[in-house]
């Protein structure tokens, strides 16, 4: 029975030693370039290259301004940093392997760069704001033209096309999750209704 024992417990260290070097490892220091001083308790966020809506791994960094985070092996990852509305990141720069120990340092440029623990807290819902509001201005504009004159066809195509690049930024904003799915789904909807009329509008204008 003993021996049995003593077998179980080699053949446990020998499966966790070799899960252990299988591991994929990416870590690094997080430093203010203005300062040289070491950035702790930043959140570090890991994502695969081709998918930014699924966090792979996080941590924070320690006193040193150090993280490590474990991954699966195999393809790109891409390493953010949350502060606030600024978000650095790095991309590996090759594909991780099986036991692979791969260092992303930082060297934040200067304290714009990044924000107070308010600006983290509040600085979305400024920015949600912010939006929301110039939404609203473009929206009282084109209501107010619309009613003086007719629209011109090139006013329209013009109106079109900046929507659309809206919608565009919009979803590369909410891609870096620099914003949340709800305001995402709100200022998408409220775009394509403005993008739908504008387009209805210029087919009466071209008879296509």
């Amino acid at each position: 029975m003993t021996s049995y024992r003593v077998f179980y417990a080699l053949l446990l260290s020998v499966l966790a030693a070799s899960a252990a070097a299988e591991e994929t490892i990416l870590q690094g220091y997080v430093v203010d370039g203005s300062t040289g001083r070491s950035m702790a308790d930043v959140k570090v966020e890991v994502y695969t290259s081709e998918d930014h809506t699924n966090v792979v791994a996080s941590s924070k960094t320690d006193p040193k301004g150090f993280y490590s985070v474990t991954v699966p092996p195999g393809g790109y990852y891409d390493v953010y940093l949350r502060l606030g509305v600024v978000n650095p990141n790095q991309r590996t720069t090759e594909p991780v392997e099986a036991g692979g120990l791969y260092t992303l340092n930082f060297n934040i440029a200067s304290e714009s760069a990044y924000s107070s623990p308010v600006v983290e807290k509040y600085g979305f819902a400024v920015v949600v704001v912010v939006a929301f509001i110039i939404l609203a201005v473009i929206f009282a504009d084109q209501l107010f033209f619309r009613r003086a004159r007719k629209p011109k066809l090139g006013d329209l195509e013009r109106q079109r096309d900046q929507i659309r690049e809206r919608i565009e930024l919009t979803r590369a904003k909410y891609h870096h999750r620099e914003m949340d799915e709800q305001s995402f789904r709100e200022i998408t909807k409220s775009q394509q209704e403005k993008l739908i009329e504008i387009e209805s509008n210029i087919r009466e204008l071209t008879g296509k």
